[in-house]
């Protein structure tokens, strides 16, 4: 039972290690994001109401807010010695592609846009 405990230890921190390389700042919410959501599927009973479509688009729309919070942090947040604060996913974003071509105003404002983009396609899941 104690390996078994030791051996998910190791892959929760790598799993970890993993997520804050890849996301920055922001892979703190992906725990949350993993317990809250099924909570509230089955507290509102809207299990029920799922359907292959509106699970790919709420897994589409959880993406963009991701790689939009990716990019915010990447502007806004300082990064330390150790880890990008975006992320891979955030610093690759802003250092080859969005500040060159737009500078820091443009990208946050295409920052803004990408986690917006979350909220319609959120909407446009409601809906149908």
């Amino acid at each position: 039972m104690v390996k078994q405990l030791i051996k998910l230890a190791h892959l929760v921190r790598g799993l970890s290690i993993f997520l804050f390389v890849f996301l920055g700042y922001v892979a703190h919410v992906i725990p949350f994001a993993v317990f809250f959501v099924p909570v509230y599927l089955l507290k509102t009973r809207a299990v029920k109401n799922l359907s292959c479509t509106r699970i790919i688009l709420r897994s589409f729309g959880f993406t963009m807010l991701i790689i939009g919070l990716c990019v915010m942090s990447m502007l806004l947040f300082q990064s330390n010695a150790f880890y990008l604060s975006g992320g891979v996913v955030g610093g690759s974003l802003v250092v080859n592609w969005l500040y060159p071509v737009l500078g820091k105003f443009g990208s946050i404002l295409i920052g803004f846009h990408i986690c917006f983009n979350w909220f319609l396609f959120l909407l446009w899941s409601l809906i149908n």
